[in-house]
């Protein structure tokens, strides 16, 4: 880490420098955007910084519990791809939205889904000090501490800021410190208002709600086992306005805060607090907190209000000046929504800068205002549904609130609804998402629009770990559960156009047995492949021979399912003493097969090409829904049109391309594997509209002792349409036939239904 109080004289040149006010998450993630277009970048922090993850006083809320929401990680791991792995190993659980949280809305849990969407949940310091370390790794980002700025230097016609007064803390002494650039991210209470009027600008005109909302933390170790939930909230509502937050922590700690708003707030007194605790947490919630070992004393905090500044509706602002983070907009600290959202600017601002240069001035205003705004209605509208928040608020703004409402209510028995509010607060979805015509119909008519169960509909069987690899020098994202390390695995192989995500639960639920292991084909999910990788069974093949080597995976438990079965089959027939079992899903060979419509239509040069290109959110969603016997989960096929982008749109050309005759290609795993007798278990949707459930049993062909199920009322994706079946099947199999000491010789096993 390089700190420095040297090289700040009077009358500095700033030619290719950069000054970032504040060395917080904002400060650091725009230096991260800034180290790119500039020589030099200078993080101003009026604190000392700790060297290890501990509080700072700067940030009172810091031992707050926090979580990285999805989106405001996503947005970090493009400036910073390692800060997933590093959370990781310093210990940091990642978490499935609904499927590791708990989520109490009005009184109701909401139901679990496995919506493919991950992040990580962490201290505030731990997340603060990592993203530190990966910023001052670039070599051209500095911090200076025990410095503080008293002004902005302007150029003589006031209309470009040109750099900054400063004063050391200790000495007492003050320089000026010229900049190209001096962005300010000195939160909410700043003093970039007073700056700037003391230039002659006029202030920015301001939305404050006052929330009056304070809370008590106490940091907490948990009985083992005690408790699966990587996250439980308990949201205050009208009627309530107390709730909870119990979130997993690095070390194997949680972080327990209870808050209220207005005179009903929590206070030190144990007694009390435990009182308070009673009246808001679930039976088992409070029986694991009244049994958990405490690691630190109760710590109360107040915020009084969120406020929204609008500099991007003054009519005049200077050159060479970003403000960015809580100096913009500073939100309820219960939504959690601060360092999401500074990562999300951070993004913006580098787009801003590509587009329009380093001094990207108003646009970067307006900008700023746009990624600001579905935050704020968030959090906006479930502070202005309390009664204890008094404000007066348009019309529309109390419809919206009414149905918002609404929508809670019907999301405790809607799971569409439920994944619908969830993708909102995670900032993944803009809050007019909820108002979508298939949404909008599910809460005014929720007793015809209910009762859709989502995958898998309950918490995860094990907990799962998310992070970012380089799998044969393909960079991807690892699903992994179960023991970290074991030479004996169940890998999953997804189909196309899927991921890892597919699997999610099943690797849960597999990870119970033994390591469980999943990740994003090459042009698939989240992987980036080379320009130069081959879509074709082949090199998948190879790159799964690879991967398990890497991974230190002598024998495998294939689970295949679409195209992953051709990939794995492969694989297989010319490693067979490394099969352990193999599970196929709607997939293996394809005798007499020819291919289904779609494929033959994406196997046409230019007509391909232009299908891919016409394809919409829309119509890829009823193209989906209309071959299923029965309705897929809405955001299971809205997480798959996300991975559905261009890199993924052409590697699904170039896959169905590479193989002329599906029938053909399987000839030579039949052969290689027919003689082994590995244990097999097959399982498929007889309503399949691409793969016919008749070519179930012909899976014997090459693993003769198959046992074969054949799901009614299911598709293509049996995993997502009867999830818990599925995953019996497959314990049940992974569990007893798969892991007999000695492969016997077996008779072919009945068709089952």
């Amino acid at each position: 880490m390089s700190k420095q109080k040297a090289g700040l004289d009077n009358n500095e040149n700033g030619a290719g420098r950069a000054v970032v006010i504040g060395a917080g998450v904002a400060g650091l993630l725009a230096a991260r955007v800034l180290s790119e277009r500039f020589d030099r970048v200078l993080l101003i922090e009026r604190d000392r910084l700790p060297a290890e993850a501990e509080p700072r006083k700067a940030v009172p809320q810091g031992e707050f519990p926090h979580t990285l929401l999805p989106a405001g990680l996503t947005a970090m791991e493009t400036l910073l791809p390692d800060l997933r792995e590093e959370l990781g190993a310093a210990g940091a659980p990642s978490y499935s939205a609904l499927g590791d949280v708990r989520f109490n809305l009005l009184g109701r849990d909401l139901p679990r889904a496995a919506l493919g969407i991950s992040s990580v949940t962490a201290s505030r310091p731990l997340v603060e000090t990592t993203i530190r370390q990966l910023v001052l790794n670039r070599g051209n980002v500095d911090v200076v501490e025990g410095v503080e700025v008293s002004e902005l230097l302007f150029d003589p016609a006031g209309k470009r800021v040109t750099g900054v007064g400063i004063l050391d803390r200790d000495t007492r002494l003050e320089s000026r410190l010229g900049a190209d650039l001096v962005a300010v991210a000195t939160g909410r209470a700043g003093k970039l208002g007073a700056w700037l009027s003391a230039n002659g600008y006029e202030s920015a005109p301001e939305e404050r709600i006052e929330v009056n909302v304070g809370y008590a933390r106490r940091l907490l170790r948990l009985p083992a086992d005690s408790l699966h939930d990587k996250l439980v909230i308990v949201a205050p509502h009208a009627d309530r306005p107390r709730g909870m937050f119990l979130f997993a922590q690095e070390d194997g700690a949680h972080t327990l805060a209870i808050c209220g708003y207005g005179a009903d707030r929590p206070g030190k007194d144990p007694e009390a607090y435990d009182e308070y605790l009673a009246s808001v947490a679930a039976p088992d919630v409070l029986a694991a907190v009244r049994a958990a070992e405490p690691l630190s004393e109760i710590q109360t905090f107040g915020y009084k209000a969120s406020v929204r500044r609008h500099y991007e509706k003054l009519r005049r602002f200077p050159a060479g000046l970003v403000p960015i983070g809580d100096t913009l907009c500073s939100f309820n600290p219960l939504f959690g929504q601060g360092m999401s959202v500074a990562a999300l600017e951070a993004v913006a601002l580098r787009e801003v800068i590509d587009e329009h240069g380093t001094d990207p001035g108003k646009r970067w205003l307006r900008r700023a205002a746009k990624v600001l705004a579905p935050a704020w209605e968030v959090s906006s509208g479930a502070d202005l549904a309390l009664p204890q928040v008094e404000v007066a608020a348009p019309a529309p703004a109390r419809l919206i609130g009414l149905y918002m409402q609404r929508l809670q209510r019907v999301a405790a028995d809607d799971p569409e609804v439920a994944a619908a509010f969830m993708s909102v607060g995670a900032l993944r979805e803009p809050s007019s998402s909820v108002l979508r015509p298939t949404t909008l119909r599910r809460v005014l008519r929720p007793r015809d629009a209910g009762g859709m169960a989502l995958w898998p509909g309950e918490a995860l069987a094990s907990d799962v770990r998310r992070r970012r690899v380089e799998l044969g020098g393909i960079p991807t994202k690892l699903r992994s559960a179960g023991p970290e390390h074991g030479e004996r695995a169940t890998v999953f192989l997804h189909g196309n156009p899927g991921s890892s995500a597919d699997f999610e639960p099943l690797v849960a639920a597999a990870g119970r047995l033994g390591p469980a292991l999943a990740w994003d084909a090459p042009g698939f999910g989240e992987s980036e492949p080379p320009a130069n990788f081959e879509q074709s069974p082949e090199s998948h093949a190879a790159l799964l021979d690879a991967s398990i080597g890497q991974l230190g995976v002598e024998r495998v438990d294939l689970v295949m399912h679409d195209f992953g079965g051709i990939w794995g089959l492969l694989w297989a027939a010319a490693n067979p003493g490394r099969v352990a079992s193999i599970t196929l899903i709607n997939t293996g060979v394809l005798p007499g097969y020819r291919w289904h419509r779609l494929a033959r239509l994406w196997r046409t040069p230019v007509a391909g090409e232009l299908f891919m290109r016409a394809t919409s959110r829309r119509g890829f969603h009823r193209l989906i829904q209309k071959a299923n016997p029965k309705p897929l989960p809405g955001p299971f096929v809205d997480r798959m049109y996300a991975d559905y982008d261009a890199v993924t749109r052409r590697a699904v050309l170039d896959l169905y391309r590479s193989v002329d005759d599906p029938a053909e290609f399987g000839r030579e795993p039949v052969s290689a594997l027919a003689q082994e007798r590995i244990p097999a278990l097959v399982v498929w949707g007889e309503g399949d509209p691409y793969l016919p459930s008749s070519l179930a049993p012909e899976q014997r062909r090459a693993l003769p002792g198959a046992a074969v199920h054949v799901l009614r009322g299911c598709g293509h994706w049996p995993f997502i349409d009867a999830p818990r079946k599925v995953e019996e099947l497959l314990i049940s199999f992974l569990a007893g036939e798969a892991r007999a000491p000695e492969r016997v010789a077996m008779s072919p096993a009945p068709l089952q239904n």
